[in-house]
């Protein structure tokens, strides 16, 4: 097969490739799809045939994008379409308050429950965020990575928001949700909490047991 594209229209499909690998491979860690990464490395070699070999470069014997190409902004696109879907994909996979349609199965339920770890790198990042003050303010989407990144936790945005949730229900903290941001107030809270007495989480056990 053979495509014929203007150096433009090239430019574009770098994006539209990496994009698409991102999407499907970047929460994988060491299960990643290899057919979609030969494409992407297929794709991108040809920069080096079209004076665009800044955007390759060479990685364990393998063409793949280059660090100037993964900084050029293409993440900050990544980031817009995440932020705006992001409470649209909660409302449709998690449902837990108010849940009309069809329940969790028994793996949605293991892939959305937290341990106590996520709860515990959650908080400590919110309290180094909030030192001097008592807010931390931003998109959903950029406070998962920024957590998945201080901590080297894999990636999981509707757990994170998960985790907020149960930690706004019992008391420590508080959560005023905006169009496409959130406000997170810290309590001074000076009890232990028990975050398993969390209607939330219960409801996430009971679907796991019940499917024993």
């Amino acid at each position: 097969m053979k495509i014929e594209l203007t150096e433009r229209q090239y430019r574009y499909l770098l994006d539209l490739v990496y994009i698409g690998n991102w999407v499907l491979n970047s929460t994988r860690e060491d299960d990643r799809i290899k057919e979609y990464d030969q494409v992407e490395s297929l794709i991108f070699s040809h920069c080096l045939h079209h004076g665009m070999g800044k955007l390759v470069e060479l990685y364990q014997g393998d063409l793949i994008p280059s660090r100037a190409f993964a900084n050029g902004g293409i993440h900050e696109a990544i980031e817009n379409y995440e932020d705006v879907v992001f409470y649209e994909i909660l409302a449709e996979e998690l449902a837990l308050r108010d849940m009309d349609g069809e329940p969790l199965t028994r793996e949605e339920a293991r892939f959305l429950l937290p341990n106590r770890g996520d709860f515990v790198d959650l908080y400590r990042w919110l309290v180094r965020q909030s030192t001097g003050c008592t807010v931390v303010e931003d998109t959903p989407a950029r406070i998962a990575r920024a957590v998945s990144r201080a901590t080297r936790r894999q990636e999981v945005p509707v757990r994170t928001l998960l985790c907020l949730e149960v930690m706004e229900e019992r008391g420590l903290i508080d959560l005023n949700r905006r169009t496409d941001r959130i406000q997170i107030t810290l309590r001074q809270v000076e009890h232990k909490v028990d975050l398993e007495a969390s209607g939330i989480i219960r409801r996430l056990r009971r679907i796991l047991e019940n499917d024993l």
